[in-house]
């Protein structure tokens, strides 16, 4: 429907009208460069000369400055008609400023230079980047421009201010600005640039107040000021207006990508996960791939699904990628710990990431043993750590660490499997004697467990001495006293239970067994 509209609206272009031609480029700036450039030729054909500077400034502003470059040499040498000398210098100096020529600045100062008398191109080269900080050249355009306009005029205000913010920092020039800035917006409430630099004004003075006052303004105004509106935003106290505010940001294409991921990012602080997830969607590639852009919004957009509910529908894509990419398997196993994804399906989600699991991948078994250990604690149900036990016993040798080996052997007793738990153990107190914890908590615990084999009782003994000798703690020494028990020593386990009461008075294990041993009869 577009297409056919804009070829009605180019069959004659000599006959446009303004209102015609406004209506073309809405159009066109939502379609392909194809439509763009021939809107910037009907623009020349119709003498619209602003128009066609506007157009052509888009396009290069859009960074497309080849097609728009090579647009301007082809109708200036194929019969086109020509353009003025002050069009074919704005463009040209536009032209290099977006594709960072050396000559840009060159070009700016001898623009301004050309044409003195032409506020707009002086008001055009003073915002030109390559002069912000040539205070020198800047002060002179200002002057330039305050010798041809009226006393009270706008443009001129508004650029001496602007450099007067660029170059003193202190709050007498911020108020000086804000003043004037607000004495011109008394006037021109529709001046975008006075609500910028009034803005940048107050918030130098610290009023964040009279900042949000000029935000809702231009807002009200209908004054679309990108920087403002995301301000509002983030920085309104109130849930409504800042969601409503976001949601305004993420459905505009006034707002550059950053700011619309701002925006989405507004609505996920105050829960507003729904829309949230709309807005991510919209935005996504079409293709789903592994490019860090894509990644980053698509596991926000997860994310946000799951704390809200519908975890499903982005389940597909996360699936697809996740065997190929590390990240992605990764991101698999973060939603199955968000609070709105039920133990079940995140057990069953955990179930499909064992699918991907190689050999050549340890890090992903360590990984998957982790979330399901997690999924544990969440749900508070211990059955997940005998699938967290068998994950990582396929990656854990003789060559992991202390620590992991005594989380395997921890898990290899929640799984019943006492057997690899003694394994483990001997192996920690054998190759890491020189980690004091580790080695005296595997001894302790492997103690433990002989303690109830009756023939390794006097094993167990030694152990347990050796563990306590190692590093005293009250659950070492319970376990001395238990074996003492076990062997019916009863005056040394007794001994022993004093010296823990002693320093450890109100551990609980401690004082279970001293009134154990109380009911047994050996008082105190």
């Amino acid at each position: 429907m577009a297409d056919r509209l804009i070829s009605e609206l180019l069959q004659k272009p000599e006959d446009l009208s303004a209102t015609d031609f406004e209506l073309l480029s809405a159009i066109a700036s939502a379609g392909n460069l194809k439509q763009r450039l021939e809107v910037v030729r009907a623009a020349e054909v119709g003498n619209n000369m602003s128009g066609h500077v506007a157009e052509t400034v888009k396009l290069l502003r859009d960074k497309t400055p080849d097609a728009a470059c090579a647009y301007l040499s082809h109708s200036q040498r194929n019969g086109g008609k020509p353009l003025p000398a002050v069009t074919q210098a704005l463009l040209l100096a536009e032209a290099l400023s977006v594709v960072e020529s050396p000559d840009a600045k060159s070009s700016w100062v001898k623009l301004a230079e050309s044409y003195a008398m032409d506020l707009q191109i002086q008001s055009r080269a003073a915002n030109a980047r390559e002069l912000a900080t040539d205070f020198a050249s800047r002060q002179l355009i200002v002057q330039r421009m305050q010798s041809i306009s009226p006393p009270d005029g706008i443009l001129w205000q508004i650029e001496a201010t602007r450099l007067l913010l660029d170059q003193d920092t202190t709050e007498q020039a911020a108020a000086r600005a804000a003043l004037t800035m607000t004495d011109i917006l008394a006037v021109a409430p529709s001046s975008m640039p006075a609500y910028l630099l009034a803005a940048r004004a107050y918030d130098r003075l610290g009023k964040q107040e009279r900042v949000l006052e000029l935000c809702r303004n231009a807002v009200s105004h209908g004054i679309v000021i990108p920087g403002l509106v995301v301000h509002l935003a983030e920085s309104t106290s109130s849930r409504d207006e800042a969601v409503r505010t976001a949601r305004s940001i993420v459905n505009s294409r006034e707002f550059s990508d950053l700011q619309r991921q701002q925006g989405i990012a507004v609505l996920l602080q105050h829960r507003d996960y729904e829309f949230a997830a709309q807005a991510i969607t919209r935005n996504l590639a079409p293709t789903p791939d592994d490019s860090d852009e894509f990644f980053g919004q698509f596991s926000t957009l997860a994310i946000a699904r799951a704390h809200h509910g519908g975890v499903q529908q982005v389940l597909g894509p996360i699936e697809s990628l996740a065997p190929q990419s590390d990240r992605w398997f990764q991101l698999w196993l973060d939603v199955t710990q968000v609070p709105k994804v039920s133990a079940k399906d995140g057990a069953t989600m955990l179930q499909q990431a064992k699918q991907w699991l190689s050999a050549d991948q340890p890090h992903r078994h360590r990984n998957l043993s982790i979330a399901w250990r997690r999924l544990a604690k969440r749900s508070r149900d211990s059955q997940y750590l005998i699938p967290a036990y068998h994950v990582l016993k396929d990656v854990v040798d003789g060559d992991s660490s202390a620590e992991e080996q005594m989380i395997l052997a921890s898990l290899a007793l929640q799984a019943d499997d006492q057997t690899t738990a003694m394994r483990l153990y001997q192996r920690i107190a054998e190759q890491h004697a020189d980690n004091t914890q580790a080695c005296s908590f595997a001894l302790n615990n492997l103690a433990a467990l002989k303690l109830e084999i009756p023939e390794e009782l006097t094993a167990a003994d030694t152990l347990a001495v050796r563990a306590y000798a190692m590093l005293q703690k009250p659950e070492i020494i319970d376990t001395l006293i238990e074996v003492r028990l076990r062997q019916n020593r009863r005056p040394e386990a007794f001994q022993l239970l004093h010296e823990g009461l002693e320093k450890w008075p109100q551990n609980p294990e401690l004082k279970r067994l001293a009134s154990r041993m109380n009911s047994d009869g050996d008082r105190t």
